[in-house]
């Protein structure tokens, strides 16, 4: 269907309606330029829109749009005595991956 001015919706970064966006008006054949909560004004294909029912925050800080990022979460502990004790878990830098194979250098031929 066809988006509104002032339409709350959804922007589809690879696989995901992650961005959230409020159209400011109609750009052409299939396309609208939207304001996201960040403030960029941006133009998008019809396809890369999914109209939503939330309500739109301009400035919403990044931590509320990067859900899929860790956090830093409070655990409680009860100890024997009884006791609870809280502490703070920080989430470690991810470890650099390296791959496991060996490297052989090439066999060169020998004309004997």
């Amino acid at each position: 269907g066809l988006l509104a001015k002032d339409d709350v919706v959804r922007i589809q970064d690879p696989n995901v309606w992650g961005r959230k966006a409020i159209v400011l008006q109609d750009a052409g054949p299939r396309s609208y330029d939207v304001k996201t909560e960040e403030g960029q004004v941006l133009r998008w294909n019809r396809r890369h829109l999914l109209k939503s029912k939330e309500t739109f925050q301009e400035g919403q800080c990044e931590e509320a749009i990067n859900a899929d990022v860790p956090h830093v979460e409070t655990l409680t502990d009860v100890h024997l005595d009884g006791h609870e004790k809280n502490t703070v878990d920080v989430s470690p830098e991810p470890a650099l991956r390296r791959s496991q194979c060996t490297i052989k250098q090439p066999v060169r031929l020998s004309y004997a």
